[in-house]
């Protein structure tokens, strides 16, 4: 016998959920067809959903299909065509747009869906004994499916998973000298895609330790298996703000989630310097460094920004003492059901004289005595 038993897909259990799926379903379906070919009804079971919608409407758009039965609109078109070539359905101009595909029922498909009625019925009464039989509410349980997929797509799902089984492979390191050369490499790779090399880029990018560690910052490094893939750096402007800058992450590594692991850091630095806000110049043209920015907390100040740079930037600041108070909040929130929101409020009172390292600290002690 094999080792995966002597049927492979359900061997593989939910590795092949949606394999198991179709099957079932196109087994349902196959039944059904062979039942319409015994009643001599030349029609295939795919088509029910569309000639159903048809027939009540009689004419409708590829869009107004796709979005009732939440088929794409190849799908759309692809089974219109194999309806078309049966005569049961016809393409017509919208005379309002006629760019616009309409799909008309014919009368032959009128006449074949209400030939087929009887059989319908009979067909839902057997999948209403099949789903009881099941003991399960089935259709119920797809539906909670359907929704949990319109929140949050399998194809999310999975890249979150693979985006966080890499992003334990990265390892963030401070600046050294060795790594002078690749800070300036990975900068100049995306000014030269997006902008140009400014004479400002260039004096800090050529004199990192001059233009950065020498003013109170600092540099970090994404390393994944001994390769610098992307970078930041944070430096002091004033007596409570730092400034973000030249954060740029090789093309081959973007979008897993690398410049928000250099974040966290560079937010860490600032707070560990006793900062109150972190400010920084972006363009509009960097539309995924922005996001990543405002779900930090960055917030435009200034739509002008840096006039240094010829090239046009807005500048957005990050309140740090905004942030504490809202993880104060949200600890308060999360633990108010343990009747632990009177001891968090209480820290939260002298906040402004507390580090956030101290603050947690001092709240997790308070929890610890608590639930012991």
């Amino acid at each position: 016998m094999s080792k995966t038993g002597t049927d492979l897909i359900k061997h593989l259990g939910e590795l092949a959920f949606a394999t198991r799926l179709k099957r079932l379903a196109e087994s349902l379906q196959a039944d059904v067809g062979k039942i319409y070919r015994e009643m001599k009804v030349d029609f295939e079971p795919k088509w029910f959903t569309m000639l159903y919608a048809l027939y009540h409407n009689e004419i409708m758009s590829v869009i107004e299909l796709s979005n009732l039965l939440k088929l794409t609109h190849p799908a759309i078109i692809q089974f219109a065509e194999q309806m078309q070539e049966k005569k049961l359905v016809v393409f017509i101009k919208d005379k309002a747009d006629a760019r616009r595909k309409l799909i008309q029922l014919t009368a032959k498909g009128k006449n074949i869906f209400e030939g087929i009625e009887p059989i319908l019925l009979e067909i839902e009464i057997a999948n209403r004994e099949f789903l009881r039989e099941s003991g399960a509410d089935v259709l119920g349980i797809i539906e909670k499916m359907e929704k949990q997929l319109e929140l949050k797509s399998m194809y999310k799902r999975v890249n979150e998973r693979l985006a966080k089984n890499f992003r334990k492979e990265i390892e963030i390191v401070t600046y050294s000298p060795k790594l002078k050369d690749d800070f300036k490499k990975l900068n100049v790779e995306w000014l030269k895609k997006y902008f140009t090399v400014e004479p400002v880029d260039e004096k800090v990018l050529s004199n990192p330790k001059r233009e950065i560690i020498d003013k109170d910052g600092e540099i970090f490094f994404a390393l994944y298996k001994d390769e610098v893939v992307g970078t930041v750096a944070v430096k002091k402007t004033s007596s409570k703000t730092f400034e973000v800058l030249k954060m740029a992450v090789t093309e081959n590594f973007q979008s897993r989630g690398i410049g928000r692991l250099l974040m966290n850091k560079v937010v860490d630095y600032a707070k560990s310097k006793k900062a109150k806000s972190l400010e920084l110049d972006t363009s509009r043209k960097l539309e995924g460094a922005m996001k990543m920015y405002e779900s930090f907390g960055f917030k435009i100040s200034d739509e002008q920004g840096n006039e240094s740079y010829e090239r046009c930037t807005v500048k957005m600041v990050m309140d740090l003492n905004q942030l504490l108070l809202l993880l104060v909040t949200l600890t308060a929130i999360i633990y108010y059901s343990a009747g632990l929101a009177s001891h968090v409020q209480e820290v939260a009172r002298v906040t402004p004289k507390l580090s956030l390292i101290d603050l947690f600290r001092q709240v997790s002690i308070m929890i610890d005595v608590i639930i012991k």
